[in-house]
């Protein structure tokens, strides 16, 4: 069940991401990433981010899979996703940014891997489709874009045919979000039981939601 969101707001464009897109959407992402306690933990520049996302973002692009809300020509929020399934792609200038990016992408993997729920799915041969990540710039924010850009992505992913949406979600904002659309939370890893993000402390976590389509 897919919470009610009206289909456009005034003077706003939903649409999927298009090649068009790619330079403002990138743009958005890489700023709200520098926001996202594990990113700047890590010390992951803008351009490290812009060059980790670009490869990613052209694959979404070509395959129809990420939707954006549109302002007067500029992109002003991003809802990132791909094809679980999918060959990695290659990145530049991957050996300068890659060891600022290790140790974030042991998390994610131990998240999913240590997932029953997850790791059933996957024996069931399910095809999921990933909800990497969302963004919106800051002057645009808490004005519900990326619920609507949400509720767009989980119509359409069912409507091609995925079976289970997967988002790994690191606020409080996207983890309400995420229940809100009737997400189950399938795993967490709280940041104070992680050595290199054990200063953030508290309840603060990374934690993984899957929704059957």
């Amino acid at each position: 069940m897919i919470t009610a969101v009206p289909a456009c707001t005034q003077g706003i464009e939903l649409t999927v991401l298009k090649p068009a897109h790619i330079e403002g959407a990138l743009h958005c992402l890489a700023e709200a990433f520098l926001d996202e306690p594990i990113i700047s933990t890590s010390g992951v520049s803008y351009q490290a981010l812009k060059d980790f996302l670009r490869p990613r973002i052209e694959r979404t692009a070509e395959d129809g899979l990420s939707f954006v809300a549109v302002e007067k020509g500029q992109v002003v929020s991003v809802l990132f996703s791909d094809d679980n399934d999918e060959a990695p792609v290659p990145y530049p200038n991957q050996a300068q940014w890659e060891p600022q990016f290790a140790p974030i992408f042991d998390l994610l993997g131990r998240l999913h891997a240590e997932s029953p729920i997850e790791q059933q799915m996957h024996a069931e041969g399910l095809r999921f489709y990933h909800i990497f990540f969302g963004g919106t710039l800051k002057e645009a924010r808490k004005k519900g874009y990326l619920k609507h850009l949400m509720a767009m992505a989980l119509d359409w992913s069912r409507a091609k045919g995925f079976q289970v949406a997967m988002v790994e979600a690191t606020s409080p904002g996207s983890q309400h979000t995420c229940r809100s659309f009737g997400f189950t939370l399938a795993h967490k890893i709280v940041y104070a039981d992680v050595p290199f993000l054990s200063a953030l402390g508290g309840q603060a976590a990374l934690e993984l939601y899957l929704l059957r389509l």
